[in-house]
């Protein structure tokens, strides 16, 4: 299976151009419904598979740790987000700062990237002091500083699929479109409702959740989680892969961690993960807590 990138408006235009691909994967509603209606897609097959969330990143520590407000000083010089004609998170972008008020303290320093990718790489380099970005960008981003925006601040943004005419047919379209729609893709980046676990826990008591993915971490420190213990990387296996293994568990592979007030614990785990049987510069862990009164 091969994945083309862009942003939705440019890669819908090269669909009704005629560009030889199977499905359509958008970060809105409207171009796969628009496909639909224009013949370019097998009707009745859009479905809804993410709905996506807004993050303000800088690469600069701490510049947003008091929020966006810093945005409108003469400490930020340009603010980068995605056109907000083709690509769906830039409108939402718009739309956020507007319900911020700040649109005209804004609006000389915007500076525009053709998808969100470009968008994330302006901030990367330091060419825009922060970036309006997909959230699910900065999974294993350890660097700089983000503010996830209030989902309040923006409508929804539903990313639909749908199975272009040309995949009809095609074995692999479909069957990645029925994984898409199926219960283990669903459950991607879901997970208990740890806040409405703790609802109604006595104030004093601290909170300690004991839950196999480290990824799931800030979450759960915002829910109210005081220590999380967690496994699940084996300690990324093989030192230099362990890189690799952040990107998937929002950075956290092995040992301590602090996110604001709350810690996160990472067991190295004492074997080898079957999918992977090797083990090199990461010993095997026993971990023990002790608990004292404070």
């Amino acid at each position: 299976m091969t994945f083309a990138f862009g942003s939705t408006g440019q890669l819908f235009t090269q669909i009704s151009q005629g560009a030889p691909f199977d499905m359509f994967l958008a970060a809105d509603q409207q171009r796969p419904g628009r496909a639909e209606d224009e013949g370019l897609a097998v009707p009745g097959s859009r479905f809804t598979y993410a709905t996506g969330k807004l993050a303000l990143w800088s690469a600069t520590p701490g510049l947003l740790d008091a929020g966006p407000g810093v945005l409108a000083t003469q400490a930020v010089a340009h603010v980068a987000i995605a056109n907000p004609v083709t690509a769906p998170y830039g409108a939402a972008a718009l739309e956020a700062i507007a319900a911020l008020g700040m649109t005209e303290a804004l609006a000389p320093k915007l500076v525009e990237g053709q998808s969100i990718s470009q968008t994330y790489q302006f901030a990367v380099t330091g060419n825009a002091a922060a970036a309006f970005v997909a959230l699910a960008q900065l999974a294993g981003q350890e660097d700089g500083s983000v503010w996830t925006l209030p989902e309040e601040l923006y409508a929804p943004i539903r990313q639909d699929a749908v199975l272009l005419a040309r995949g009809a047919g095609n074995a692999a379209a479909e069957a990645f479109a029925a994984f898409l729609r199926g219960p283990e893709a669903q459950a991607i980046g879901q997970g208990p409702d740890v806040a409405a676990a703790l609802r109604g826990a006595p104030g004093h008591a601290p909170v300690i959740l004991m839950d196999h993915r480290p990824g799931n971490a800030r979450a759960n420190a915002a829910a109210g989680a005081d220590l999380q213990l967690s496994g699940h990387t084996h300690g990324g296996m093989v030192r230099g892969l362990d890189r690799i293994v952040a990107r998937f568990n929002d950075g956290f592979v092995s040992g301590h961690y602090r996110i604001g007030e709350s810690q996160l614990y990472v067991n190295n785990g004492t074997a080898l993960w079957i999918g992977f049987a090797l083990r090199l510069g990461r010993p095997a862990e026993l971990t023990v807590l002790t608990l004292r009164p404070a």
